[in-house]
């Protein structure tokens, strides 16, 4: 296995190019490259096609992620996967008569469900498995002991289940990850390429190290990590360190307050000789760039007025952000003509909540653009197939109709979803129809009376959905002159012949709901529940051809669900529970990505860190969402004294703008929150980005002796049409929103 340290993502480009210049033995052979993320992916996919004298395509190498790699060589048959062993656990639970598990047993039999449980404990197995093998073989002896050797106490029970679940399964973590690397180490792997390249990875650990090793056997593989700073290499020394004990080299202070999970993987890299970079363009964000990669304590120069390389825009809540970022991508995309979307990457910590505030700025409202950013191709990436496939949206407030009284706003709201709608003749034009001819029967909540059971109401039929389509359905048969009722059923009046297909659309619809809804209340196993979920949907549902993607992705996630089971498959599993499984089944599940297409992409933190563009944006990177909390669960032992090279969300999130940073080729702009939208008080930056601008600050200052921070800070109003934007008094508004 060899080491290559690339200094920029270009550098790392060049690097594989360059091991993969000699022709592969078989020329059908496909080579392995293993990357960070997909955008990652369709990034470095574009630069290999244009390597040569004349652009072409990306053909011969197959891209993964580390993890499906590791899954992929694990096997995918492994009973120790969380979302596998989340079943085991609450059965092992349920039928342990163990007294040390009282308490987790009392915990499962006051929950409402149980997967959330066991779906949190199996995470926390696997952590363990990954970052504290040693005490894991502890707990195989026999030894109730924790990651520091102390007596767990109050813990004990996770010992004890987790010697329950390796009896029942007959193997262990440990076990099946050393048979993983001599199985490795004996022979090739069948069907894995001969040329394997990890690129950038963005944690490297000694469990990761230790698998590609054994694939190194019989496969060559190179680790080409991303090192903007080799002078750091080694600045963590020592094995199984704690996190507060670790003595880290003095650098750049950016750099110290940043770096930290960089510093962690590369003390298990080895030392990379000095090399010279080309030399940065002498603006602001050049500057910062050169001393953070020689991680050298910053010189002040001085800013010129017309550098605008780094800019901080403060605003107030979201919705007023992405104004902001309308109007200042617009006046970048004027300034420069030969800047396109395609080279703008714009970041943020909560791309769920910005997702419908982007979509509705820069999306014309009635088709002709009434802005200029409205003309742009802007695409929402890192969102899950629960967020933008409608029919997992459907297919979970279906399953949570039993949870409400099903009153007759909810089930109109159905009937106008367009799948629902196509397959039961529900037209636009008809919908207010309907709605008339719900209001007039009656129809008030309660499918039956029947269902209003649950509610102690059995005795009252009046109002129900039953009731009042019998109402519509008599309406259709007798004529109005008629003053007949059918027992207790008075039949409406002005029900029309062209009502008859819309009457009989919401009878049969109600009537498969009816259905659904009873079974739902009957537990079942999960096989069960994927195949009632794809049997209930299928029959309230039609799509057109070009919408059937949006099945096909329901049928793979629930194909997905049934094979979780495992050794606990046969377990009934109630309503509540297999709700959660399905939310987290498809939350967990990616969406196809939006990368590459020319468009410009709003992205989470994940996909776009690394991956070099001209303009790097940074969104609503405010204190209440970033960093996120490094908090772990009361129990989870992996935060008791962290060690080196441990999963941290906020040192991650730290390490994500120091990437940004380092991927802006010419411009870094950040928008965040700078006042409040209630008070228009100040509100406090988050601690990285007040870091930031204390580098800039040591970084340069203006020629009158004004710190560079403030020099590249505007403050927005909290109007967009506010008369400061074209008052000749404040330029720095006017540059900011040039319309």
């Amino acid at each position: 296995m060899q080491f290559h340290h690339a200094r920029t993502a270009d550098h790392l480009v060049e690097i594989l190019v360059s091991l993969w210049s000699e022709p592969r033995e078989d020329p059908f052979d496909f080579d392995l490259a293993v990357v960070p993320g997909p955008g990652f992916q369709r990034w470095l996919s574009q630069q290999l096609a244009t390597v040569g004298d004349e652009p072409g395509i990306c053909a011969g190498v197959d891209f993964t992620s580390l993890a499906a790699f590791e899954r992929r060589l694990a096997g995918p048959e492994d009973p120790w996967r969380p979302e596998r062993l989340a079943w085991l656990v609450q059965r092992v639970a349920a039928e342990a008569d163990d007294p040390a598990l009282a308490v987790l047993q009392a915990h499962l039999a006051a929950s409402r469900e149980g997967f959330t449980a066991g779906h949190r404990i199996a995470r926390q197995f696997a952590g363990y498995a990954r970052y504290r093998p040693s005490m894991l073989a502890a707990w195989a002896g026999g030894s109730d002991i924790g990651p520091d050797g102390a007596p767990l106490g109050a813990n004990t029970w996770q010992a004890h289940l987790w010697r329950l679940l390796a009896a029942r399964l007959g193997d262990d973590p440990l076990t099946r990850c050393a048979s993983v690397l001599e199985r490795l180490a004996a022979a090739p792997v069948p069907g894995l390429a001969k040329r394997v390249a990890v690129l950038a990875p963005r944690h490297l650990d000694a469990p990761t190290l230790s698998l590609l090793a054994a694939v190194d056997h019989h496969h060559r593989v190179d680790v080409v990590p991303l090192t903007p700073s080799p002078v750091r290499l080694g600045a963590s020394s020592g094995a199984d360190l704690r996190r507060a004990e670790v003595t880290r080299l003095p650098g750049h202070p950016l750099n110290e307050a940043l770096a930290i999970v960089g510093d962690e993987v590369a003390r298990l890299l080895p030392s990379a000789a000095p090399s010279l970079d080309p030399p940065a363009p002498a603006t602001l964000l050049g500057w910062l760039q050169d001393d953070l990669r020689a991680d050298r304590q910053p010189v002040k120069r001085v800013l010129r007025p017309e550098d605008r390389s780094v800019r901080l825009h403060l605003s107030h809540g979201r919705d007023r952000q992405v104004e902001v970022l309308r109007e200042v991508l617009t006046g970048l995309l004027a300034a420069d003509p030969t800047l396109e979307p395609r080279d703008v990457a714009v970041l943020t910590p909560d791309v769920d909540a910005f997702a419908p505030l982007v979509g509705a700025a820069f999306t014309p409202p009635s088709g002709a653009a009434a802005h200029p950013a409205q003309r742009f191709r802007v695409q929402v990436a890192d969102r899950s197939v629960a967020q933008v496939n409608p029919m997992v949206v459907l297919l979970l407030d279906l399953l949570r109709l039993p949870d409400g009284r099903i009153e007759a706003s909810t089930l109109l709201e159905l009937c106008a979803r367009p799948g629902i709608a196509q397959r039961f003749g529900f037209t636009a034009e008809s919908r207010e129809r309907l709605v008339d001819l719900v209001d007039r029967s009656g129809i008030r909540w309660g499918l039956s009376q029947t269902h209003r059971q649950g509610y102690g109401l059995q005795a009252f039929p009046q109002n129900t959905w039953f009731a009042g389509l019998q109402r519509m359905l008599l309406g259709v048969t007798l004529a109005e002159t008629d003053l007949i009722s059918a027992g207790t059923v008075l039949p409406m009046d002005d029900v029309e012949s062209s009502d008859v297909e819309l009457v009989g659309g919401l009878t049969e619809l109600v009537g498969r709901l009816a259905r659904l809804v009873t079974e739902l209340g009957r537990p079942a196993t999960l096989a069960d529940w994927a195949e009632r979920c794809r049997t209930g949907l299928a029959t309230l549902v039609q799509l057109p051809f070009d919408s059937e993607w949006q099945l096909g992705d329901v049928w793979a996630g629930l194909a997905r669900l049934a094979g979780h089971g495992g050794e606990a498959g046969a377990t009934l599993v109630g309503r509540h529970a297999a709700v959660r499984a399905i939310e987290q089944e498809f939350a967990s599940s990616p969406a196809r990505g939006a990368f590459g297409n020319g468009s410009l992409v709003v992205a989470g933190l994940a996909s776009l860190r690394q991956v070099p563009h001209r303009v790097v944006v940074l969104l609503g990177w405010d204190a209440d969402c970033y960093p996120r909390s490094g908090r772990r669960h009361g129990d989870d032992l992996l935060g008791l004294q962290p060690r080196v090279g441990d999963p941290s969300a906020a040192l991650d999130d730290r390490q994500v703008l120091l990437d940004a940073i380092l991927a802006a080729r010419e411009t870094l702009i950040v928008v965040a929150q700078g006042r409040s939208e209630a008070t228009n008080e100040p509100v406090p930056l988050a601690a990285p980005i007040a870091e930031l601008l204390e580098a800039l600050d040591e970084t340069a200052a203006t020629a009158d002796g004004r710190s560079a921070a403030p020099a590249v800070t505007v403050q927005h109003p909290l109007q967009p049409f506010d008369t400061r934007y074209f008052d000749p008094a404040h330029p720095e508004l006017a540059s900011a929103d040039p319309l």
